[in-house]
């Protein structure tokens, strides 16, 4: 049975797993080190951090959330230009609920 078991796996990974992507598609996930195209900033926010208080920051910096959080807690902002990303950056590197933004 566990032979058999191991079996299936096997060609489930080799057989379907690529089917499901295919080729030309993107896969359900990406490394937390691959930014999404844009004018984007990668944001570890404090895990004591309230979903008020960020949100009023978000509004504040005119940053929305595009992706996040992933699997070692970083959030995707994005904004509309390069300029807004930037003053985006000095403002949520002053902010005591973010611990760290890129």
């Amino acid at each position: 049975m566990a032979a058999a078991a191991a079996a299936a796996v096997l060609v489930w990974q080799l057989a379907a797993v690529p089917l499901l992507t295919g080729p030309g598609q993107v896969p359900g996930y990406a490394p937390v080190t691959e930014a999404p195209a844009g004018f984007t900033l990668s944001v570890a926010f404090a895990p004591e951090a309230r979903e008020g208080e960020i949100r009023e920051l978000l509004r504040a910096v005119g940053g929305r959330v595009s992706d996040g959080p992933s699997a070692v807690g970083l959030w995707q902002l994005s904004f509309p230009g390069a300029e807004a990303r930037d003053a985006a950056m000095e403002a949520l590197a002053a902010a005591p609920v973010v611990e760290s933004v890129q």
